[in-house]
């Protein structure tokens, strides 16, 4: 769960004010919540229905994956030249 709201976090960020990046990704959410939380639909696709830590895991979880790659992304490019790696010539 946490991996897939990161995710569809880091696709929000990349994606910008599209209307349908947010619509997608928000269907996205949508269904991935019905399917968890849904009895039937969860023990099918072999999921355990979230509790209220649970969710407050999964969501802080997605959060902190989603804010890491938005520091990361900066920190990486001090590091890497921005027309990329230089090849031997020879």
């Amino acid at each position: 769960m946490a991996l897939v709201g990161a995710q569809l976090g880091q696709t929000l960020l990349v994606g910008g004010r599209s209307r349908s990046v947010l619509l997608s990704s928000l269907g996205s959410v949508a269904a991935l919540v019905m399917v968890v939380q849904t009895p039937g639909l969860s023990r099918f696709f072999g999921c355990t229905p979230l509790g209220p830590s649970g969710w407050a895991v999964a969501i802080g979880a997605s959060a902190a994956g989603t804010l890491l790659s938005m520091t990361l992304e900066p920190l990486a490019a001090r590091f890497v030249p921005p027309e990329g790696p230089s090849l031997p010539t020879g």
